[in-house]
């Protein structure tokens, strides 16, 4: 890192208390210490280099040793990392447009049973407002907002039938049929 900042490895570590980063981004490497300093908590944020002609990205990290004490700081290199994120969002977006214009309605759930996504044909067919399902709702939720709009059978018990479209989430191995 030292060398990336156009030192070296001894001149960034003689000084003692001196800032390797302060040279390249000073206001940025003084504000990230202070709020440290102040929060009394790590803080960290990305930060682009160009090292050896290459733009790289680094987690610039600075934590307090104690109340009133001195702050440590480091960078870690997270170039590969940030790499497979953003192809990961671009494969993610391609995924949803081409989910987006397919006539069948789909969602997807998060793990924690919240709608994560779902296209415009889903919306259509259980006649529930796209803003709304926008906001993430629940499982339950979509499943009671479908039900006040007569898109759900009157089952004699609507809670066993809840918990049973819910426990799906976690016990559903091998996919399975239902007619509505």
């Amino acid at each position: 890192y030292a060398q990336a900042v156009g030192r070296t490895p001894d001149e960034a570590v003689a000084g003692g208390g001196s800032e390797i980063v302060s040279g390249l981004v000073p206001d940025q490497a003084r504000a990230l210490a202070q709020a440290a300093r102040e929060t009394g908590a790590e803080r960290g944020e990305l930060r682009n280099f160009v090292v050896d002609g290459e733009r790289r990205t680094f987690m610039v990290t600075e934590k307090p040793l104690g109340s009133g004490g001195p702050i440590v700081g480091w960078a870690q290199d997270v170039s590969e990392r940030e790499s497979l994120r953003a192809e990961l969002a671009l494969h993610d977006s391609a995924h949803r447009e081409v989910l987006g214009q397919l006539g069948t309605g789909i969602a997807i759930y998060g793990k924690d049973k919240h709608l994560a996504y779902c296209n415009a044909a889903f919306a259509r067919l259980w006649h529930l407002d796209e803003d709304w399902l926008q906001a993430e709702p629940h499982a339950s939720d979509v499943l009671d907002r479908a039900r006040a709009n007569g898109r759900l059978p009157e089952p004699p018990n609507y809670a066993a039938f809840i918990r049973e479209r819910l426990a799906r989430f976690t016990d559903l191995i091998e996919p399975t049929e239902e007619i509505l």
